[in-house]
C-alpha cells in the first residue's frame, strides 16, 4: 500500500509493506485531518496508526481480517444466491479463507509463491501447522472483536422481574 502523507510545509510518499485493515487507512486520514488518537478511536477503535507504524512509534499488526457477509451482489445486481459467508486473514505471506455455510471447506495460499492464489494448499499436509495457526489467530480475533464491540456479557440490558428465575439473588 502507498500512503501519501501531508506534514506541513513538506509531503513524503510512504510504502507500507505490512498488512492493513480499513480502520487503519481510516484512522490516518481522520490524523491527517487533525483528529487526535482519542477521537481516532472513537471512530475506528481496532485501528493502527499508519503514519505512526511507518515513523516507527507503534507496531503494524501481523495480520489483516476480512468478513464476508453476503453483503456482495453479482453482475445481475442481486445477491449471490446461495449467499457467500466467508473470513479471511492475511499475514504477508499467507492468505486464508474460510467458507463458514460449508463444512471444512476453505482457501490457503502462499503469497510468496503463489502471488495470483492459484494453489489452494488448504488440503496439503505440509502446511497442515500454518493452516491450524492462521484459524487460531482468526478465531482469537473474532472473540476479542466480539468482546471489545459487545461487551463480555451481551449487554447491560435486564428482562423484566416477571422473566427472573425463582432461584435469582437479584
Amino acid at each position: 500500500m502507498c500512503l501519501v502523507y501531508y506534514e506541513f510545509m513538506s509531503t513524503r510518499i510512504l510504502t507500507v509493506n505490512n498488512p492493513v485493515q480499513p480502520p487503519g487507512i481510516a484512522a490516518a486520514v481522520l490524523r491527517v485531518a487533525g483528529f487526535n488518537r482519542k477521537e481516532i478511536n472513537a471512530y475506528a477503535p481496532d485501528s493502527v496508526d499508519l503514519i505512526a507504524a511507518m515513523n516507527g512509534k507503534v507496531q503494524f499488526k501481523d495480520y489483516a481480517v476480512c468478513l464476508y457477509r453476503n453483503t456482495g451482489i453479482n453482475d445481475n445486481k442481486v445477491y449471490w444466491e446461495p449467499q457467500v459467508n466467508a473470513s479471511m486473514i492475511c499475514n504477508g505471506k499467507f492468505k486464508l479463507n474460510i467458507y463458514h455455510n460449508k463444512d471444512n471447506e476453505g482457501e490457503l495460499f502462499d503469497l510468496e509463491n503463489d502471488p495470483l492464489e492459484q494453489n489452494n494448499l488448504w488440503n496439503n499436509k505440509q502446511y497442515h501447522m500454518q493452516k491450524e495457526k492462521m484459524l487460531l489467530d482468526l478465531l482469537n480475533w473474532q472473540i476479542k472483536t466480539e468482546v471489545n464491540y459487545s461487551g463480555s456479557r451481551g449487554g447491560e440490558m435486564f428482562p423484566p422481574k416477571s422473566q427472573w428465575l425463582g432461584n435469582s439473588p437479584i
